[in-house]
């Protein structure tokens, strides 16, 4: 191992974007990354050998319609099945959310999720066919919405299943 100051050590893996042993730390590894900003170096509490780099995470929403839950990202192909995927993985963590969603105001006329098919849409039977889901949980859901109204539904479930819209639950709907 070739002996440099740490100065010289971070700056250098900083152009080459390798991984830094200091001198001061041999177990210590900092693996540097690329950024749009060049970052700046903090000197960790209690440790005057040891530097914080902060480094660029990618946006963990990947292209297109997607969902990150709970930091489990799930790829789809449209903005409905997302917001299928949703209700159905809120259901698989906690069997319970349905009926306290359900429990909700919704719209004024229509649910976003029913036991019955025909409360998605009262009055509209043209819109039950291809415009609902029958969720693993055996209620029904709808998909005849805007993509802010899908928005707008997934926000209400993560209040009344206790997450936080944009840290738990993060959505691109292409």
């Amino acid at each position: 191992m070739i002996s440099i100051s740490k100065s010289d050590a971070l700056r250098s893996a900083w152009k080459q974007s390798v991984k830094v042993e200091t001198e001061a730390s041999e177990s210590l590894r900092l693996q540097v990354k690329p950024v749009l900003m060049r970052p700046t170096f903090e000197r960790l509490r209690g440790d005057s050998n040891t530097f914080a780099i902060p480094v660029a995470t990618p946006n963990q929403i990947p292209h297109g319609p997607a969902l990150v839950l709970m930091g489990r990202p799930f790829q789809e192909t449209n903005a409905r099945k997302v917001l299928i995927k949703f209700f159905e993985e809120m259901y698989s963590m906690d069997p319970g959310f349905p009926q306290r969603f359900a429990a909700i105001k919704h719209g004024h006329k229509r649910r976003y999720l029913a036991q019955r098919k025909e409360d998605l849409y009262p009055n509209r039977p043209d819109l039950l066919e291809g415009n609902s889901h029958r969720l693993q949980s055996g209620w029904w859901l709808g998909l005849h919405y805007s993509k802010s109204s899908i928005l707008r539904i997934m926000r209400m479930a993560c209040d009344v299943a206790g997450l936080t819209f944009d840290r738990d639950v993060k959505v691109n709907l292409g």
